[in-house]
């Protein structure tokens, strides 16, 4: 292995000239072939000057092994000349990396000028010799400085032409002046010259040198790198600012004739970024402030431009131009994100401008918007990117932006109108307008495609399923946007529906209405009656087998299987609610009620009747009924407040437990003048067919007080739980509270029905209302239901000339004594909904879920009178687990469900009735509307629907 080369350095005091580098090779200091072959010596030429005749000075070669490898550097110095010159350290063993020195004596014998030779040879072959010169003269070249031995600063003592005061020549090798700087560095930047070998591209400017920190595009190549000084990325093109082409000089992938590509930049300087990328619809306008007020046109009017390119998208180089206002280019970087928004406007000055946050002024260009109209195009070079023509048709207002909706942000919706609308939004200034942000929503634009807006009362805009024209439908939405829930025109979800035979008939009428199996198939039917019907009031009463419900479109008469007739004044057809077994052979019987008072008992007519199952025909009442009864003191003219009372029937308890339910009858204008209202109980184990019995032959009879109208209303069940069924019986008129503020009283259930009392004292429970005039137990009455769940009976009293609805939770401990309805466990109120709120009062499980439901009907009216009903009226229906968990009220508007009727002279929802008509098991409920298809001049049919959920 070759010896690593040598570097040799003088270490020692005294002068030195030059250096030498040897090469055996031929091919150049530090080639990889060489093995590191080279020697240098730092200096051509050792002085000693100035030195003491006859004492020895020495002077030290520091050398320095370069070269890697393992092999040593072996080194031997001889002196050729003069005696005068000797070798103190001779020799030299270095390792890679390691340094020594060679030492040289010198003793001059006088003053005279001494020569030499000192020769280094390698292990390699090489030698070099170094030029020995010495000299005990203070000032051997008599050039007036004294040489380094003599203490002078004269650095070459043998050459009057150097010295410290000599001019210095550059770039001759000498250091003329002494001033130990290099002869190739004038400028002192620690840097040579290129014509002594060095980096120096200015040897005249010490700033300049290679590695200076560059000023660019001051014309001068400080850092010497030999490029451009306005090519800053190093592209090859010079800036713009040195008069180039390159567009963006920090960025080497930009300049003329670079590859464009999709990233917001103009890649080749072609005045646009992505040019090649640019096409129409790119870019829309979402905002036009055309007519500020806030501020003057001329600093307040913008544009704001939405990004709809997909990628991000630079305006640099894009023009806006106007029909009737100028034009304007932008000329420097815009860039928009995907989706992202630009505001182009007359200023930019927030304070002085309205408050808008403007990207890019056109200020200064001469383009300004139109109020009266105008064309705005968009174009990217040749390209027609958005043109939209806005007229005095559009929401172009003073003061307010004209905003593109904020759901319809698309390039087809921004040249609608119709997705247009002024801007709601504030600005600081005072004008309207949200630039830079998202849009208003417009309330006057139609969100869903169903022919409405907020505006024009669409209550939720993004369904198209709820609207004004859309069918309302149970799902706890207000479909058709009347600000009812779930409130459903029963028309629509109808399983069938009767309507009366003649416009007289006025079908359903109050208590015209109940349900139950009385022809004896297993299938729910429905009796209704028609008491108006005829010339004189004759009424009519119909029983519509509800097998085929479903099919029911039309007059009752077409669909009744039987019909009885009335006798003149007779108003037949009121009908309990739910018919029971009262001659107990397992099957529900019909039973009705009318009145044979006053010209009724001139004409031969019946207070009431039963048919039992079985007997059903079509006939005379009088001559169909198996047992009927007379005697009724109440006529249809009665009552302080219009032709509203009326006698009234029920078959479904059993009083007395004994599987016989009783026929109880009420006959509220009992007593003459004085209205006291009486109540008759008949046994049922004591009826048989052909029983013509008057009133007075029942077994229970109790008669009211005093103006109480007793029998108004009657119902009942189980209510304290001890087996015996308990009789619920309104007296409207009673005052033992307030003023007609009305009473329920509940006569329990016994194995005798033998009494003959007045309520007061037979009845020992009494629920009484709490306001005046409230009439309490005249119209809705009770109904027994489980609505928490609890397996305990709870119990729902209506008051509907209160507009409430009270509920008692566990009938066998809350209902005892005398109470109050204010008493009650649960509220529920209307007041926004249609009036009578409870008239109609029925429970049912219409969930199917296995728990009671409660429904209440709200008729708006309580007569005949046309007109006095004038708002639709409705059925609400609360879920049983609604009223268990609501706490101490509720209101019409917290209900689950709901029906509305047709019209507003209907009475829809006067009376409700519970049965299963389709025997799925879930409860369907029967609804009357006894004033369908009223006029001026007419009672109306009256119509029935069928709900079955």
């Amino acid at each position: 292995m070759r010896a690593p080369s040598l570097i040799v350095l003088l270490l020692a005091l005294g002068c030195s000239k030059g250096s030498i580098v040897l090469d055996d090779t031929g091919d150049g200091p530090g080639v990889e072939d060489d093995a590191c072959p080279v020697l240098s010596l730092g200096a051509t030429e050792l002085q000693w000057a100035g030195v003491s005749v006859g004492q020895a000075s020495t002077q030290s070669l520091a050398v320095l092994n370069d070269c890697e490898g393992v092999a040593s550097l072996e080194l031997v110095a001889a002196v050729e000349g003069s005696t005068t010159f000797t070798i103190v350290e001779g020799t030299l063993s270095l390792s890679p990396g390691a340094s020594g020195d060679l030492v040289v004596a010198f003793t001059a014998p006088d003053e005279e000028l001494y020569e030499g030779v000192l020769r280094v040879t390698s292990t390699d072959g090489q030698t070099g010799e170094v030029a020995l010169k010495a000299s005990a003269s203070s000032d051997f070249d008599e050039d007036g400085y004294l040489a380094p031995g003599a203490g002078g600063d004269d650095c070459d003592d043998f050459d009057a032409a150097v010295n410290p005061g000599a001019t210095e020549t550059w770039y001759d090798g000498v250091d003329a002046d002494c001033s130990g700087g290099s002869d190739y560095d004038q400028d002192g930047d620690g840097q040579d010259a290129t014509v002594g070998g060095g980096e120096d591209c200015d040897d005249l400017n010490p700033d300049v040198y290679t590695g200076a920190p560059e000023t660019w595009y001051d014309g001068v190549d400080t850092d010497c790198s030999g490029g451009s000084d306005y090519d800053q990325d190093g592209d090859g093109a010079d800036a713009l600012v040195g008069g180039g082409e390159d567009c963006d000089d920090t960025n080497a992938e930009v300049g003329p004739g670079k590859e464009e590509v999709p990233d917001a930049f103009d890649n080749d300087c072609s005045g646009l970024a992505d040019d090649t990328l640019i096409t129409a619809g790119d870019a829309f306008f979402t905002e036009l402030l055309v007519n500020p007020r806030a501020v003057d046109d001329s600093v307040g009017e913008y544009i704001e431009v939405l990004n709809n390119s997909g990628r991000a998208l630079n305006l640099k180089g894009f023009t806006l131009s106007s029909t009737k206002g100028g034009s304007f280019t932008l000329d420097a970087d815009l860039i928009l994100p995907i989706g992202g928004y630009a505001v182009l406007g007359a200023s930019s000055d927030t304070t002085t401008n309205g408050g808008a946050a403007v990207d890019w002024s056109w200020a200064g260009s001469g383009f300004t918007l139109a109020d009266g109209g105008d064309t705005l195009t968009l174009t990217g070079g040749s390209v027609t990117v958005f043109s939209l023509a806005y007229t005095t048709s559009w929401p172009i207002s003073a003061g307010a932006a004209a905003n593109l909706d904020d759901t319809f942000l698309t390039l087809t919706d921004a040249a609608d109108v119709t997705r247009w609308c002024a801007a709601s939004s504030s600005l600081s200034g005072g004008d309207k307008g949200s630039p830079g942000a998202l849009n208003d929503n417009c309330t006057s634009v139609d969100h869903d495609g169903d022919g409405y807006s907020v505006d024009a009362g669409d209550c939720d805009d993004d369904d198209d399923a709820v609207g004004p024209d859309a069918d309302e439908v149970w799902d706890g939405i207000d479909n058709d946007c009347d600000g009812s829930v779930d409130v459903v025109p029963v028309i629509d979800v109808a399983g069938g529906y009767l309507t009366g035979q003649d416009s007289d008939s006025w079908l359903g009428f109050h208590t015209a209405l109940g349900v139950g199996d009385v022809t004896g198939d297993g299938v729910v039917d429905l009796a209704t009656g028609a008491i108006y019907r005829g010339s004189n009031s004759d009424g009519t009463l119909y029983v519509v087998s509800g097998a085929d419900y479903t099919t029911w479109a039309g007059s009752v008469s077409t669909y009744a299987d039987y019909t009885y007739a009335g006798d003149e004044r007779e108003y037949l057809g009121h009908v309990p609610q739910s018919f029971g077994d009262v001659n107990g052979d397992g099957k529900a019987d019909l039973a009705w009620s009318a009145t044979d008072a006053y010209y009724g008992y001139y004409y031969g007519s019946n207070a009431g009747g039963v048919v039992f199952s079985g007997s059903l025909s079509s006939a005379d009442a009088g001559d169909g009924a198996s047992v009927e009864f007379e005697g009724a003191e109440t006529y249809m003219q009665n009552g302080y407040d219009g032709p509203t009372y009326h006698t009234m029937i029920i078959n479904h308890l059993d009083l007395d437990a004994d599987g016989y339910t009783e026929v109880v009858y009420g006959d509220p204008a009992y007593g003459g003048n004085d209205y006291n209202g009486a109540v008759y109980g008949f046994d049922g184990a004591g009826l048989a067919s052909g029983d013509d019995l008057d009133l007075t032959d029942s077994e229970l009879l109790l008669d009211g007080d005093d103006d109480d109208y007793l029998g108004a209303w009657l119902g009942g069940g189980d209510l304290n739980g001890d087996g015996y069924d308990d009789l619920a019986m309104g007296a409207p008129g009673n005052s033992d509270a307030r003023t007609d503020a009305g009473a329920i009283y509940i006569w329990s259930g016994a194995s005798s029905l033998n009494v003959d009392s007045t309520v007061s004292s037979g009845a020992k429970t009494v629920i009484q209302g709490a306001g005046r005039d409230e009439r309490l137990g005249r119209r809705g009455g009770v109904a027994l239901g489980d609505f928490d769940n609890d397996g305990k009976t709870d119990l729902a009293v209506a008051s509907p000339y209160e507009e409430t609805v009270y509920l008692f939770w566990d009938t066998a401990t809350s209902i005892t004594g005398t109470l109050s309805v204010t008493d009650a466990d649960l509220t529920i109120t209307s007041g926004g909904g249609p009036s009578y709120f409870g008239h109609g009062l029925s429970v049912g499980d219409y969930t199917g879920d296995g728990v009671d439901d409660l429904a209440i009907g709200a008729p708006d009216g309580v007569s005949y009178t046309y007109g006095e009903a004038n708002t639709v009226g409705q059925v609400y229906v609360y879920n049983g687990d609604s009223l268990a968990a609501a706490g101490a009220s509720l209101t019409e508007e917290d209900a689950d469900g709901g029906l509305q009727g047709e019209n507003s002279v209907d009475f829809f929802g006067a009376t409700l009735a519970t049965g299963d008509f389709n025997s799925d098991g879930v409860d369907d409920l029967a609804v009357t509307a006894h004033g369908y298809g009223a006029t001026s001049s007419s009672v109306g049919y009256g119509r029935i629907y069928v709900i079955d959920w």
